[in-house]
C-alpha cells in the first residue's frame, strides 16, 4: 500500500499541467472559431517563452528556474484536490457536504492561496468570491455541523497515504491485493485511528465468463 501511496503522490507533480492540457483539447471546439486562435495563443505562448529560455539558460539552470517550480506547483495544487475529494465517498447525486472535505491550514497559507483550502464552500459556491468562504463556513456548521467535513491538511495528506484509491460500492475504498476495506468520511474512516476490514472480493460473473 505504501508504495503504491508513494508513486500516486509522486504523481500529483505532473497530474494538474496533464489534466489542463486534457481539458484544452476537450473543450477548444467549444470556443467559436474566431477565439480559437486566441485560445491556442495562451496555450503555445508560454511554452515557447519557456522552451526557448531552455537554450538560453541551459538545461541546469532551467530545471531550477522551470521545471522544479513547475512541479512544486503540481503538488500543491493536487495536494488540496486529492485531499478535498479522495477520502470521500462517490455520490449519485452532487453533495459537496458529502463528497468534498475542506482542510485547514495557517491562515498565512489560506492568503496565499486565496482560500482554496475552503474546498466544500468552493463547489457549494463555485461563482462566490473566496474571500466570502470563512463566512459561509460558520453558517454551514451552524446549520449542518454533523455533516461537514474538515480537518488539518497534514492529516488529511497522511490519511491518503494510509488508504488505497480503488472504490467499492461508492462508501469504501478497498485495496483488491490484500482484500483491505476502509471506509470513507461520513461512512467509517476515521483519520485519527485509521483501520480496516478483511473480506472475500467475489469475482464479478461476467468476468468470471471471460477468464475460462
Amino acid at each position: 500500500l505504501h508504495v503504491r501511496s508513494f508513486f500516486s503522490f509522486l504523481s500529483l507533480t505532473i497530474q494538474f499541467t496533464l489534466h489542463s492540457t486534457r481539458m484544452f483539447f476537450h473543450f477548444i471546439k467549444e470556443f467559436k472559431s474566431s477565439n480559437q486562435k486566441s485560445v491556442w495563443l495562451q496555450l503555445l505562448l508560454p511554452w515557447t517563452v519557456w522552451i526557448s529560455l531552455l537554450f538560453i539558460m541551459g538545461p541546469g539552470k532551467w530545471l531550477f528556474a522551470y521545471v522544479i517550480p513547475l512541479l512544486i506547483a503540481n503538488f500543491i495544487v493536487m495536494a488540496y484536490i486529492a485531499t478535498n475529494h479522495r477520502l470521500n465517498p462517490i455520490v449519485p447525486v452532487n453533495d459537496p457536504l458529502a463528497n468534498c472535505l475542506s482542510v485547514t491550514v495557517p491562515r498565512w497559507v489560506d492568503v496565499l492561496h486565496f482560500n482554496f483550502s475552503y474546498h466544500t464552500e468552493h463547489h457549494l459556491f463555485p461563482a462566490m468570491s473566496s474571500k466570502y468562504y470563512p463566512l459561509v463556513k460558520e453558517k454551514i456548521k451552524e446549520m449542518w455541523p454533523e455533516r461537514y467535513h474538515e480537518m488539518p491538511m497534514t492529516k488529511a495528506l497522511a490519511a491518503l497515504w494510509n488508504t488505497p484509491r480503488v472504490y467499492y460500492q461508492g462508501s469504501e475504498l478497498v485495496d483488491p491485493h490484500r482484500e483491505h476495506f476502509y471506509g470513507s468520511l461520513g461512512n467509517g474512516l476515521d483519520p485519527h485511528n485509521i483501520s480496516y476490514r478483511e473480506e472475500h472480493i467475489e469475482e464479478d460473473e461476467s468476468i468470471k465468463k471471460v477468464n475460462q
